[in-house]
């Protein structure tokens, strides 16, 4: 069995066994901010690289050129949580990273010209939170996923291996901490480090 198919297996048992929790148990969905990702980090070393910028060759020379410094926008993401028991919860995380580069583009009809062209990272992961204390005010919990990046890139002169990508994705936030700021809405906090970075902000509704 491949990566993916255990990827979607895996996904699945999580949603079943998620979905199928006792109805009196908390659930909560997280819209949250990734601000530094590790694609991100990975980017800002290139100052120190040599790399030479990205070519892409067609039957009468260059299609396009690609500057090898790429702008990022960070993460944007979608969790939902479902508690299993009084410190362990369930979740999935669904999340979004932009970032566009600038591409000098000669094969078309109008002649050379310069676009920046954005590509998209989409993330699935599954995951468990462990709680290690709950009160009126906050809430202190360790967090784990693990899943798949499906890598976009928006040049379609790109071959398909280099434009379409599936990579192993993975987030450790072993401190999280949500701040209560009302009884259904928190303001959520987390360090650690994996494919979308070492910090996480965002907001947290419970029902």
């Amino acid at each position: 069995m491949d990566l993916k198919n255990i990827f979607l297996t895996l996904i699945a048992c999580i949603t079943i066994t998620s979905l199928s929790a006792q109805p009196d148990k908390w659930q909560s969905l997280s819209f949250s901010f990734y601000p530094a990702t590790l694609n991100m980090m990975k980017n800002s070393f290139k100052i120190f690289d040599e790399k030479p910028y990205e070519v892409v060759f067609g039957d009468y020379g260059y299609k396009a050129v690609g500057h090898s410094e790429e702008n990022y926008f960070g993460a944007f993401s979608l969790e939902y949580k479902r508690y299993m028991s009084d410190c362990v919860r369930l979740n999935i995380l669904l999340s979004c990273e932009l970032s566009n580069k600038k591409w000098d583009i000669y094969d078309i009809p109008d002649g050379p010209c310069t676009k920046r062209i954005f590509d998209y990272r989409i993330t699935a992961m599954p995951g468990i939170d462990y709680i290690y204390s709950d009160n009126k005010r906050s809430r202190v919990y360790g967090s784990a996923n693990v899943g798949m990046e499906f890598l976009c890139r928006g040049l379609k002169y790109l071959d398909r291996d280099r434009r379409y990508q599936n990579n192993l994705a993975w987030q450790l936030m072993p401190v999280c901490l949500d701040v209560y700021l009302s009884e259904s809405l928190s303001f959520t906090g987390a360090l650690g480090y994996g494919t979308l970075g070492f910090l996480r902000l965002g907001l947290s509704y419970n029902f």
